[in-house]
């Protein structure tokens, strides 16, 4: 299992690496598993589910490692059909998805591919690539977690994770980037950040692996 959603409604979503989509309706006992038919353009964009998100309409978003994200309306959750924005018919840059994050201050969804960041504006449906630049010049990569927290900043984790105040555009966004262990700046050891969250005293927390 590679992620789990509970609803407004109380209906569970869970996503699981090559299993698929399962869906637990409120009151139910069991679960239905859905997965993607090659003859079926309506069914899921890719059995390897990374994240799923529920946007402010009740809407599901689904990112997949392979197949793009997934859009399943909460009108279609009793009989799901999917709506597949990929590298083909879309903006993005990658079908290699690892995470979502909402955005209500700008009515967007944050889409995170291990080199690319892009944004999904909730108003056009138009999907358009992060630009951004860090002082020391350094790319940015490997990236699999993002975050936006109560101050309009986005979180982005990977080898080390670096920060874009997203309220602060007059130059273009700035990308400040930490790349080694925080702990130990001066090792030259890449810090690997895969979580990040915020408290209600607005403290943020990272996870990292190793």
């Amino acid at each position: 299992i590679s992620t789990v959603l509970e609803d407004n409604a109380g209906n569970v979503l869970v996503g699981i690496v090559d299993g698929g989509l399962a869906i637990k309706k409120r009151g139910g006992h069991e679960f239905v598993f859905y997965k993607h038919d090659p003859g079926d353009p309506r069914s899921l964009a890719h059995d390897n589910i990374s994240d799923i998100v529920q946007d402010f309409n009740g809407d599901y978003w689904i990112s997949t490692m392979g197949g793009g994200i997934a859009r399943l309306s909460k009108e279609h959750l009793p009989e799901p059909v999917f709506e597949h924005y990929n590298t083909s018919n879309s903006g993005l840059l990658s079908d290699n998805i690892y995470d979502l994050a909402l955005d209500s201050v700008r009515n967007s969804l944050w889409i995170c591919s291990s080199n690319y960041i892009n944004s999904l504006d909730f108003s056009t449906d138009e999907i358009n690539q992060l630009q951004y630049y860090t002082r020391s010049n350094e790319t940015v990569g490997n990236m699999s977690h993002i975050f936006i927290d109560s101050l309009s900043r986005l979180w982005i984790g990977g080898n080390g994770f670096c920060i874009i105040d997203l309220k602060n555009t007059k130059e273009g966004y700035e990308c400040i980037y930490f790349r080694h262990k925080l702990d130990e700046p001066e090792s030259k050891i890449n810090e690997k950040i895969n979580c990040i969250i915020e408290t209600k005293s607005k403290d943020i927390y990272l996870g990292s692996q190793g």
